[in-house]
């Protein structure tokens, strides 16, 4: 199933928090979100930076202020699985790792 504009809005729409971080010139560089069930828990989900803009910090900034906004929203767990060596990211955003946790995945054959 390809990225249509239209399958792009409905993952935003369904988001319980969506932040997307600019330049300077106002334009787009990066994205987070909350995926969550508004009482409790939530997981953050596609923290992502443009290429040209990584190493700058932005997605630390990102999952910080995602962090923020979960806990002001009354999340009292907010978890997420990082991509290989961008662990850090999460650890300086005030993550820690989960001990005794098994990361978890089903793929459907038909995507």
């Amino acid at each position: 199933m390809g990225w249509s504009t239209d399958r792009i809005a409905q993952i935003l729409d369904g988001s319980f928090i969506l932040i997307i971080a600019h330049d300077k010139q106002n334009r787009a560089v990066g994205m987070g979100r909350i995926i969550s069930d508004g009482v409790a828990d939530g997981y953050i989900q596609d923290v992502v930076v443009f290429p040209e803009y990584r190493g700058r910090g932005i997605g630390e900034r990102i999952a910080t202020t995602l962090r923020r906004l979960g806990l002001a929203h009354g999340l009292t767990w907010i978890g997420l699985i990082s991509a290989p060596e961008k662990e850090s990211i999460y650890l300086r955003a005030g993550f820690s790792e989960m001990k005794n946790y098994t990361p978890m995945l089903f793929e459907n054959e038909k995507n």
